[in-house]
């Protein structure tokens, strides 16, 4: 096994506390019980991935460190269906139907999230210590519906312990396998954020898209089902990570990565023969099912500046944070069936880029309709 799943628990507490702020729960009632929801970057609220999905833009802003989502949501589920209740934000409950154009409800006009296909890790906390958990149920949600259901309480994880050091195959066992599976689910999404490095001009640069998320997954119109590799794949599984190169402004895939695992600083990677995905094809591909606004940067790595008096965890120097760089120029471009029709550069991040009155006509109109679109 490639990770002791003994330890899968433990590697995501760490993770949720030492490498980001954590979040603020949504909120899941059920017959019995009031738990809450984890959510973070490795796994969104599904509220979240409603309007990535539907590529609708994103409505939340967000509020502090704490709620980088913008928003709380209750949940419920009912005849083994998951149904969205409210929608909080600043502390001021909204309908779902402010915001969302999901229409099949329940008696009670609460959304069915039929949209949502994803695992879900609840929690039930003790009524006298906010911090002591009384026990955490995994969810396994298709089209809204659960149809896994596994809780585990602390002798329960004793209990794991007990089988991962017996060898016991988590495809024979519920609470191994469920385990096993939320982990790759979770790094699938987490790894949904990696970059895709791109060249063109003879300039190395980074490629995303202003609407959806990785290239690759446009092809199969950002269905995750649809991709072979999604976190459901038996034997390997992960994101697609495209290498990309455009050249007298034709754009072509030239390689493929599967990128999982919970690092910040390591990333699990598998290289994908092009043939395994786009049957024939071994060398490069003419990208034409890339369609609409994408953003390149063109970044400088920066000096590690010694600070003695930092302790510092990750002692291989040669290893740069996520924030070891500056943008130094950006691209964006209007691309139609893999063909970049119009572009635009500019020095800087586009980020932080200041359009004023010496600004070209079609720079400002990129701009702004890049922005218009983000989400």
């Amino acid at each position: 096994m490639k990770r002791a799943i003994l330890i899968i628990h433990l590697v995501l507490f760490i993770f949720c506390t030492s490498y980001a702020t954590q979040q603020q729960p949504d909120i899941l009632l059920t017959h019995r019980d009031t738990l809450y929801i984890d959510v973070g970057w490795g796994h969104p609220s599904p509220l979240q991935t409603y309007f990535s999905q539907n590529k609708i833009k994103y409505p939340f802003k967000s509020l502090h460190s704490a709620n980088y989502r913008g928003h709380v949501a209750t949940w419920s589920i009912e005849n083994k269906m998951l149904y969205i209740q409210t929608i909080q934000v600043n502390e001021i409950n909204h309908s779902p139907n402010e915001f969302m154009l999901q229409k099949t409800t329940n008696e009670n006009q609460n959304i069915q999230a039929n949209w949502f296909t994803g695992y879900l890790l609840a929690r039930k906390y003790s009524p006298t210590n906010y911090y002591e958990i009384e026990f955490e149920t995994y969810y396994y949600v298709k089209n809204g519906e659960i149809v896994k259901e596994v809780t585990f309480t602390n002798q329960d994880y004793e209990k794991v312990k007990i089988n991962i050091d017996a060898g016991i195959n988590p495809k024979t066992n519920e609470r191994l396998s469920i385990l096993q599976d939320y982990e790759k689910y979770i790094s699938y999404y987490f790894r949904l954020h990696d970059d895709e490095a791109i060249q063109i001009n003879d300039q190395d640069g980074f490629i995303t898209r202003a609407v959806g998320g990785k290239l690759v997954l446009q092809y199969y119109n950002d269905d995750h089902f649809s991709w072979p590799y999604n976190w459901e794949a038996e034997d390997i599984s992960g994101v697609p990570v495209g290498t990309w190169l455009i050249e007298e402004d034709q754009i072509f895939l030239t390689e493929i990565e599967l990128h999982t695992g919970l690092g910040f600083y390591e990333t699990e990677t598998y290289d994908i023969e092009l043939s395994n995905v786009f049957e024939g094809k071994e060398s490069k591909i003419k990208a034409k099912w890339l369609n609409g606004l994408y953003l390149i940067q063109h970044r400088k790595e920066m000096e590690k500046e010694d600070d003695d008096d930092v302790e510092d965890d990750f002692e291989d120097d040669d290893e740069l944070s996520i924030y070891d760089y500056e943008v130094v120029s950006f691209r964006i471009l209007d691309v139609k069936d893999g063909i970049v029709v119009n572009q635009c550069t500019a020095p800087g991040d586009l980020y932080y880029y200041e359009i004023n009155e010496t600004t070209p006509d079609n720079t400002k109109r990129l701009i702004n309709l890049f922005f218009s679109q983000r989400q």
